[in-house]
């Protein structure tokens, strides 16, 4: 680990999803299982974009527009 270079990811560390006054997501179980395969496939394949998939999977109980 010693060669590799670090990168900025698009959120920053310890931000979180916050519920909004939004429209909720008209099909929850699409949601689910679209960040599921995203975090699935970043896990062995680019763990670089992995961190962004698990930021989005916060909301999966109840995601909005």
């Amino acid at each position: 680990m010693d060669a590799c270079n670090p990168m900025k990811t698009p959120v920053d560390k310890g931000l979180h999803l916050q519920n909004g006054e939004s429209t909720p997501y008209e099909n929850t179980r699409e949601y689910q299982a679209l960040t599921g395969s995203l975090t699935y496939a970043t896990m062995s394949t680019h763990p670089d974009i992995a961190y962004i998939t698990q930021f989005l999977s916060q909301v999966n109980k109840s995601p909005t527009q």
